[in-house]
């Protein structure tokens, strides 16, 4: 069923524009490594498990990509480059709103959420 709108049980698989809007929207109220994640997420369409393990080297402000270790093919050492907008507001996030994102750092991480809106 690869490449289908919709589960099996009728429910729409991806975010409309609006509802990423309104998610990345919500994601401001949130503590800085949070925020990240939640951009990582919405701009990349990666698995949760693969955005937990994205790390600092992984990130290449410069080419506009990130790199993921595929989880989902059951052995390690598959890597896919994944293509962001050059306007992609992780770029500001990383160089000014936050002096270490937590989301993206140089080992994997366990992402906690926090107490709640900043």
């Amino acid at each position: 069923m690869s490449g289908e709108l919709f589960h099996s049980d009728g429910s729409r698989k991806y975010l409309t524009r609006e509802e990423r809007t309104a998610f990345l929207e919500a994601s401001r109220r949130f503590p800085c490594d949070v925020e990240t994640f939640c951009h990582v997420l919405a701009y990349s369409g990666c698995r949760l498990a693969e955005a937990l393990a994205l790390t600092a080297d992984r990130v290449d402000l410069k080419t506009h990509n990130l790199t993921f270790e595929t989880l989902k093919k059951r052995k390690r050492g598959v890597y896919r480059a994944v293509p962001v907008p050059p306007s992609w507001p992780l770029c500001s996030i990383m160089s000014t709103t936050c002096d270490a994102p937590s989301a993206v750092r140089t080992e994997a991480v366990t992402c906690t959420y926090g107490d709640g809106p900043r």
